[in-house]
């Protein structure tokens, strides 16, 4: 009489999980393509606020956001302002440069970074080309759906 022997076949499935699991750091890498790419949207999402502010002072130097979304609820006297902070924001250039890891922690997936963020943009007031270099610190993070999480510390 043949006789099922569950440890054998326990073994061998969880084996391979096991010996999968080991080349996985856990954390998303600083110069991961999709995390760069997040640095770069925030940065730009900051530099439309600040255009923002600037087209629109008296509309209170409201944000980017709150400009888009009065426009759409009507406000056309901010149309040709919104038009301005997406047209320069749409022409500035964000190059991130010596990136580098300070930390990895593979248990909570997160790794803290810091690089040099070089922005070449349109000065608002003068409207002459405007280069702006600066060390700014992010972290990255796996959320819980498996999406990356990043925050930019420095802008």
């Amino acid at each position: 009489m043949y006789y099922f022997k569950p440890l054998k076949i326990t073994t061998i499935i969880i084996l391979p999980v096991l010996i999968s699991a080991c080349g996985v750091t856990g954390a998303p890498e600083c110069n991961d393509d999709s995390v760069t790419s997040l640095v770069k949207e925030i940065t730009l999402n900051t530099i439309k606020d600040d255009y923002a502010r600037y087209y629109s002072p008296y509309a209170g130097g409201m944000k980017y956001q709150a400009l888009k979304e009065a426009v759409a609820n009507g406000s056309d006297f901010l149309t040709e302002h919104l038009a301005d902070v997406e047209k320069d924001a749409g022409e500035a250039q964000i190059s991130l440069s010596g990136i580098r890891t300070q930390n990895q922690n593979h248990e909570i997936q997160k790794s803290e970074c810091s690089c040099q963020l070089t922005i070449n943009r349109k000065n608002a007031l003068t409207k002459q080309p405007s280069n702006v270099s600066a060390s700014v610190s992010y972290t990255a993070q796996y959320a819980d759906d498996g999406n990356i999480y990043v925050e930019v510390f420095g802008l």
